[in-house]
């Protein structure tokens, strides 16, 4: 890109009074990556997928730790060096620390780091493998894990690479949370990589009906056929000698061959998506600035006062958010809990109707098999249709919980909705939508009782029984097998979707919590500097005026032609 270096540099002196230390630390990020001319390619997926397994498999050496339990909290890069391996250890205050490979787990590990306690914003890993000479590979925390810190710390990085490697696993079909993540993720990164791990785990035949009907979703998501992308099969743990290796080595094949023939396409699409974002973002504080630099001194300081007291208010109603709503996801908790076992008790009557009704033919050729895949199919119909109205209905419930809260109260909450969304592009919609019920679990309908399948008894004794003995006999065995899959399909919904109001909670309040923090440091910074520079007697406010629509002029000009690329 022509002048790109010199646009990233423009930026970064426009930004030096609005854009704080973080705002200036992602331009010299960027900077850094345009110059180098480094590919980076990120492997992102659920949790115990195999990443970091596959990672090592694909590198030939086992540089990631693997087992890490419950999973990998921070993000991972992995580059080249020369000389031995080291690690490099950044930390969110700055600081950075030399470390061997045998320290990584103490960093990376929710078990030796747990909530990022030792604060680490970044590890780098040096290795000395050829591959790492062409792209830097980046290891990141599971999607859809129980620590929210862990997926966002995914999310947030995912936009400043340039290609993905999507880790799915044949053990099972692809799942809710990673078709969403696929859809988002394919607007944002230039190039997707597919690839199917585990297949050492599952049975041929088994394994093609996942593989086409992965392949029928992702080209839906993607909108390109299956003939026009590649779904790499690969077992990461080479478990099945030549199955692996030929998968984990075409992929490694695929990843040279991007580095060789589309390093440069892919460079400039995601150094001009970050740059996009940077620039959107410079544009507000600046046109901010510019705001409050209009107003007299005495309209600046009492909208710091009222900010100031809005925060102080935020925080001491702080208390009651967290016990209205607390109140709130007991009652939708204890509700589905009740809405579950009302479902169950008809399922059970409807299920035990059924067995008496066909009692009399139980006995006959292959009825008694015929009934059973009868009533499997009823169950798992039923159960799923119960399981998406009470997800449906408790999303509803909990998103006007917060509407009504936001309308009737005059906290920070409600000034931030009415009066700063166009800052930061926050609305209170917005905040609300984040409670979405899509944390993952491994959650399934399952039809297994516990015990083994019901069939007839070839015993001679039950042979010698009169027929409506053995009939009534088979049918009871039918209504307790039938009952435990009913019992247990019912436990199962009550703790999935009570799991995932926890999580879905504790993600909107994070969420929550870093965006405003993130937006009110924006605004008194700016607001106080602006006080600060007008009651200095030699402040020249025209000058000053004049400097920032100078900015914002030359900001324009940086945007490439047609306007901010998308």
């Amino acid at each position: 890109m022509e002048n790109f270096g010199n646009k990233l540099e423009q930026m970064k002196e426009l930004a030096i009074d609005v854009g704080g230390k973080d705002f200036i630390a992602e331009i010299t990020a960027l900077q850094i990556k345009f110059q180098t001319e480094k590919l980076y390619i990120v492997v992102v997926g659920l949790f115990k997928k195999g990443k970091s397994s596959l990672i090592n498999a694909i590198l030939k050496k086992e540089i990631l730790p693997v087992g890490v339990t419950p999973l990998t909290a921070i993000v991972t890069l992995l580059e080249f060096t020369s000389g031995e391996p080291f690690v490099e250890v950044l930390f969110k205050d700055g600081r950075c620390e030399i470390k061997g490979p045998g320290d990584i787990p103490s960093f990376v590990s929710e078990d030796e780091n747990p909530d990022n306690q030792k604060q680490v914003d970044l590890v780098r890993i040096y290795g000395n493998t050829p591959l790492l000479k062409l792209v830097s590979l980046v290891d990141t925390p599971g999607l859809g894990s129980a620590f929210e810190h862990n997926t966002n710390a995914t999310l947030q990085f995912v936009p400043k690479i340039d290609a993905a490697i999507v880790v799915l696993s044949a053990d099972m079909p692809i799942s809710k949370i990673e078709i969403e993540f696929l859809e988002n993720l394919k607007d944002i990164v230039p190039k997707l990589i597919l690839a199917l791990n585990k297949i050492d785990l599952v049975k041929e035949e088994d394994l093609k009906k996942i593989i086409a009907h992965d392949l029928k979703v992702v080209s839906k998501i993607i909108h390109k056929s299956p003939e026009e992308f590649k779904l790499f099969l690969v077992s990461a743990c080479q478990q099945k000698p030549g199955i692996s290796g030929a998968g984990v080595a075409a992929l490694t094949n695929y990843i040279e061959n991007i580095s060789r023939n589309e390093k440069s396409r892919l460079i400039e699409q995601s150094s001009k998506r970050q740059f996009n974002a940077l620039f959107s973002q410079l544009e507000v504080l600046l046109r901010l600035k510019q705001d409050t630099l209009s107003m007299p001194v005495k309209e600046l300081e009492q909208k710091q006062r009222v900010l100031s007291q809005s925060i102080s208010l935020m925080q001491e109603q702080k208390g009651e958010f967290q016990s209205i709503i607390t109140t709130k996801v007991n009652l939708l908790q204890e509700q589905i809990h009740n809405e579950v076992n009302k479902e169950m008790q008809i399922i059970r009557e409807i299920v035990n109707s059924k067995i008496e009704e066909i009692k009399s033919i139980i006995l006959e050729g292959n009825a008694l098999e015929n009934i059973q895949s009868s009533l499997n199919d009823f169950i798992l119909a039923r159960f799923e249709l119960v399981k998406k109205a009470l997800e449906n209905a408790t999303k509803d419930q909990f998103k006007a919980l917060l509407q009504q809260y936001s309308s009737r109260s005059q906290s920070f909450l409600n000034e931030l909705a009415g009066h700063l969304s166009a800052l930061m592009g926050i609305s209170f919609d917005i905040v609300a939508s984040k409670f979405d019920l899509t944390t993952y679990t491994s959650f399934y309908l399952t039809l297994d009782s516990g015990t083994s399948p019901v069939n007839q008894s070839k015993s001679l004794i039950n042979l010698l029984l009169p027929h409506s003995i053995r009939r009534q006999k088979l049918s009871r065995k039918l209504k307790n097998h039938y009952g435990e899959i009913i019992v247990r399909n019912a436990s199962s919904i009550i703790y999935d979707l009570q799991y995932k109001i926890q999580e879905s909670f504790r993600k909107f309040n994070y969420d929550l919590n870093n965006r405003t923090k993130e937006l009110l440091e924006s605004i008194e910074k700016i607001i106080a500097d602006t006080i600060q520079g007008k009651n200095k007697a030699a402040y020249l406010i025209d000058d000053e005026m004049s400097e920032v629509k100078q900015k914002i002029e030359t900001l324009e000009r940086l945007k490439f032609s047609g306007g901010v690329a998308s």
